[in-house]
């Protein structure tokens, strides 16, 4: 796990991923759909943490928001990756069901106390 190359191959790792995938869910199923839209907030550490790990302010390219300022998420915002994989928006991760995330969540009608009438598969296409 302190190995940053190999860090993606640990079962704790995974564990904790997936688990905060399914809190990221279960949230949006609290209130969804509007929790599919909610944003909002700065998209950059401070500088005061930026200073303590020696790092600087990433530049225009990483920050593009769709023409904006770049300091604000909104949705159109992209997410640098780095050419990992292609880039993406916020809109589109908000979405965990959607073509980029895409992970399904069974609901489990006698252990949760979110809204079990939404059906999930087909991203967030039917509900009862």
């Amino acid at each position: 796990m302190l190995d940053p190359i190999d860090s993606c191959n640990d079962p704790l790792i995974f564990m904790h991923h997936a688990y905060l995938d399914k809190l990221w869910w279960e949230w949006q199923m609290a209130n969804y759909p509007h929790r599919l839209y909610d944003k909002g907030g700065n998209n950059t550490a401070p500088q005061y943490i930026l200073d303590q790990a020696g790092l600087s302010q990433p530049g225009a390219n990483i920050l593009d928001s769709d023409g904006g300022a770049g300091s604000t998420t909104t949705l159109n915002h992209t997410l640098w990756m780095n050419t990992v994989v292609a880039n993406t928006t916020v809109g589109e991760v908000m979405h965990l069901n959607g073509s980029v995330v895409c992970a399904e969540y069974v609901i489990d009608t006698k252990a949760t106390r979110y809204n079990t009438s939404i059906r999930t598969y087909g991203h967030y296409t039917s509900e009862f």
